[in-house]
């Protein structure tokens, strides 16, 4: 079984729905959005290889309508949610 990683991305409606569709164009990436109990919404972006973190926060950055509430600091890889 090969090694598989996730990335998760917590912000609104609007932004999920963007960083989703240009996730999947522009990485080819499997992407689910999904609206959180409490409100919010979280972005998943599963990967076949290890994610460069560092292009994965500029992407986010550049293709949201505004800064995520807490920067690139909201992306969590699977195995770092604290």
């Amino acid at each position: 079984m090969s090694e598989s990683h996730l990335a998760r991305i917590a912000t609104d409606a609007a932004a999920a729905g963007r960083l989703a569709d240009a996730f999947a164009d522009w990485l080819g990436a499997a992407v689910a959005a999904f609206e959180q109990e409490g409100g919010g919404w979280t972005v998943e972006i599963h990967f076949d290889a290890t994610p460069d973190q560092t292009k994965i926060r500029e992407l986010v950055q550049g293709r949201a309508a505004t800064p995520l509430s807490d920067g690139p600091a909201d992306i969590k890889l699977f195995g770092e949610e604290s």
